[in-house]
C-alpha cells in the first residue's frame, strides 16, 4: 500500500475508547484491515498496540498531552 494515512515515526493517538499515544513503529494489513498500524507507547521500551488506520489521528509533537504514568500508588508523583 503506497498512499498511507501515517508513516513511521508519525506521532499518532487514539482519540476514541481506551486511551493510547505513540509512535507509528510499523504496518500491517488483513482480510479486514486494509491499513493497520503498530503503534508504540512513546517511553523507553515501550509496548506497541496494533489499529486500524480509522482509530487513529495524527498528534502534534509538544501537543498537550500526558502519558499516564503508574507511580506504585505514591501520591507525591
Amino acid at each position: 500500500m503506497n498512499n498511507r494515512t501515517f508513516k513511521i515515526g508519525d506521532i499518532v493517538h487514539k482519540p476514541k475508547g481506551s486511551w493510547w499515544q505513540g509512535r507509528v513503529v510499523g504496518f500491517y494489513s488483513t482480510e479486514d484491515t486494509q491499513e493497520g498500524y503498530c503503534v508504540q507507547l512513546d517511553i523507553p521500551h515501550g509496548p506497541v498496540q496494533i489499529y486500524p488506520a480509522s482509530a487513529l489521528s495524527a498528534s502534534a509533537i509538544g501537543e498537550d498531552e500526558t502519558y499516564p504514568v503508574n507511580n506504585g500508588g505514591n501520591s507525591d508523583g
